[in-house]
């Protein structure tokens, strides 16, 4: 019995340890399971998350590069109708046939026949039409091939001579009858140009089904400015690792078309499905590097716009996400195990006491990170709030506090109203209502009254979002105080417009009627880039190079520059040498803005016959034609020393019966800007102006 008795205790002792055994290793299952089924959730949520990114930018690539390529086409399709019409004019089907059957002889007579005057005349007019079209559209040249590709009417004789390869292409296309764009190719000093082959038809019915072709119209495109105003990317895209490209096939070879450098160079092949590139990792094919990448073809061409984006740029936020996911999916395991522990701990201990110690222990812990989390934000410089989706604030640093004037405790519960004035309020909840709807974190630049001073704010706004739903419940919003810089940076310009102003009153110094031009040009030029909307650099680029255009002039000698009467042709060299003098003066001045260029190009005329490069055509800026009408205007309208100011009638009959030398729809814009209070304000100050 007493055996019995002694057993007793030991048996329960290793009943007792069986049972906890049993029962360790089935919680030990069970937290196995569990942990498994948190880390398979958290591969789950990021398989759909990388899925919705590649799906979110395959679209945005698909949609930019499907709108690029169609404005490419449309814009070809412009210049392939602007040609046609041209070939349809009538004219060039009347006298190729003669100079198809007869060769180039025929042109000049020296097959032995003279040309009737009248076929002549016909001849002229169509070298006329040939120069209007260039000059009137996006060509650069111009000219009419016989079906041996060679060229006998062109509209510059000093253009390199066509390669084998053009001529044979003009060929074929004599031979087939069907229209053709070349592929892009490289020139030395023109940059990217496209050609374009048109068969011309006799005016008579003959072969291939009534139409004979006769001659080829062939043209230059230049395309790098136009491409690279079409295939475009935004600022904030480019942030996100976007970037555009155009690539074309030449015969077997790919080609990238770089409009940034001007050059066209061999690429790898690329596979294609349906005519376009596919979207899918690549590497990319301007830096190497790994990215995504997606292309569309321009109809019926062989040129394909190529959106990609890199890699690592792009997957910044996805992989933060995805990284944060997984480390939350182990601190809830951990969590687990941990508490699996505690659980484990007090079945084994059973003791009420040890359980407390453990809480208290863990409210200690919490209280530290508490204490500790209050300490860093109470040093943060800057000022740091959290506000909910209603826009009411839930937490502010003393840096917040200290900022707006305001008891650290007093905040949270008050709108942004109350705390920074309506409308500073209404400035600042257009920011948030973008986070709130977009979920993307944003960057803006507010100016904020603070204790009746001033102060520039670059504002960080960033989601603050529900770990489950993923719905934005607030938004963290970090303030940097740049007011210094944004101080400094105006004090600069300031500097700078008072230099300028400096040298504008010297050179009126040495022309008494020079007095007052550059500012009353300046107007002039301001109300013609308004009319013509313009943007507000090119506006701003404008105002500038009209207050500086006439300071060259005062290296110009004095006699020439006040001679009252004609200028002899070394006069006038001598006074053209004023542009050179100007840029020389300016060329270490950093604008931001391309004011030397228009400066440099406000004397050149549309027709070549301007100073100092006889620049023609598009070579010359939107900003210099807008210069070059507002200086001619401004310098008739006002009295010289050898003349009376000219009335505004008569300025502009001299201004459109030079239409080949002044642009004719910034004469227009003029004619109109004149019409109003501001514009006739100018024209009586204009007329008025004495010498200073």
């Amino acid at each position: 019995m007493a055996q019995n008795t002694t057993q007793a205790p030991v048996a329960y002792k290793m009943d007792a340890a069986r049972d906890r055994k049993r029962v360790f290793w089935l919680g030990l299952v069970i937290v196995a399971v569990i942990v498994a089924a948190i880390f398979s959730v958290a591969f789950y949520r990021a398989s759909n998350s990388e899925r919705a990114f590649e799906e979110s930018t395959r679209k945005t690539m698909r949609e930019n590069s499907i709108s690029q390529a169609d404005d490419i086409y449309k814009w070809l399709g412009t210049a392939y109708e602007r040609a046609a019409s041209f070939v349809n004019s009538g004219v060039i089907n009347k006298f190729a046939p003669d100079v198809d059957s007869g060769g180039i002889a025929v042109l000049s007579g020296a097959s032995g026949q003279s040309r009737p005057g009248r076929e002549m005349e016909d001849i002229g007019f169509l070298q006329t039409q040939l120069s209007n079209l260039i000059i009137y559209s996006d060509f650069s040249f111009g000219g009419i091939l016989n079906r041996k590709g060679e060229m006998y009417l062109n509209t510059d004789p000093a253009y390199q001579p066509l390669s084998s390869a053009q001529r044979s292409m003009a060929a074929q296309v004599a031979e087939n009858g069907v229209f053709r764009f070349a592929p892009i190719r490289q020139d030395a000093s023109r940059g990217l140009l496209l050609d374009l082959y048109m068969p011309v038809y006799a005016l008579d019915a003959g072969a291939q089904g009534g139409k004979k072709t006769v001659a080829v119209l062939y043209l230059t495109l230049p395309v790098a400015s136009k491409f690279n105003e079409l295939v475009t990317v935004n600022s904030v895209a480019r942030e996100r690792g976007y970037n555009s490209y155009i690539l074309q096939k030449s015969g077997e070879e790919w080609q990238d078309v770089s409009i940034k450098t001007d050059r066209v160079r061999n690429i790898a092949a690329l596979e294609l499905a349906d005519g376009s590139v596919p979207f899918g990792i690549r590497d990319s094919v301007l830096t190497g590097k790994k990215a995504y990448s997606l292309g569309t073809q321009v109809k019926d061409l062989n040129l394909w716009v190529v959106w990609e984006q890199d890699y690592a740029t792009g997957r910044v936020d996805l992989d933060n996400q995805i990284r944060s996911n997984y480390i939350f999916s182990a601190l809830g395991a951990l969590a687990l195990v941990l508490l699996l522990s505690f659980v484990w701990r007090l079945f084994v201990s059973m003791e009420r006491s040890q359980t407390l110690n453990q809480f208290q222990e863990l409210f200690k812990v919490i209280e530290e990170q508490k204490i500790l989390l209050d300490s860093i934000n109470g040093t943060i410089a800057e000022p740091i709030s959290l506000t909910d989706s209603k826009g009411i604030f839930r937490y502010v640093n003393q840096a917040f506090a200290d900022a707006f004037g305001r008891d650290v405790n007093s905040i949270p519960g008050l709108d942004t109203a109350a705390v920074c004035g309506f409308d500073t309020a209404k400035r600042l909840n257009s920011s948030d209502q973008h986070v709130l709807m977009t979920g993307e974190s944003v960057t803006t630049s507010e100016v904020i009254w603070l204790q009746s001073k001033r102060h520039y704010f670059q504002i960080s706004k960033s989601p603050l979002k529900d770990p489950e739903t993923q719905a934005v419940t607030g938004i963290v919003a970090v303030y940097r105080d740049v007011t210094k810089l944004v101080e400094a940076e105006e004090h600069s310009h300031r500097v700078v417009q008072q230099i300028i102003d400096a040298l504008v009153r010297t050179i009126e110094q040495a022309d008494p009627f020079l007095g007052g031009h550059s500012r009353i040009m300046g107007e002039v030029a301001k109300l013609i880039s308004k009319s013509l909307g313009l943007s507000d650099k090119d506006t701003a680029t404008i105002e500038t190079a009209a207050t500086l255009s006439q300071i060259g002039k005062m290296f110009v000698p004095r006699e020439v520059l006040t001679k009252p009467g004609l200028l002899t042709p070394e006069e006038k060299k001598v006074m053209e040498g004023h542009v050179q003098h100007t840029v020389a003066i300016l060329s270490n001045i950093e604008f931001d803005m391309p004011v030397l260029d228009a400066i440099a190009q406000m004397n050149e005329r549309l027709d070549g016959k301007g100073y100092p490069k006889a620049l023609q055509g598009d070579q010359i800026s939107v900003q210099a034609r807008v210069l070059a009408v507002a200086n001619a205007f401004t310098a008739m309208a006002r009295p010289r020393s050898y003349r009376p100011a000219m009335d505004v009638a008569t300025v502009l009959s001299v201004l459109e019966k030079q239409a080949g030398a002044y642009d004719e729809t910034v004469v227009s814009v003029l004619r109109e800007v004149l019409a109003t209070p501001a514009g006739e304000k100018l024209v009586a100050q204009a007329a008025s102006s004495k010498p200073v």
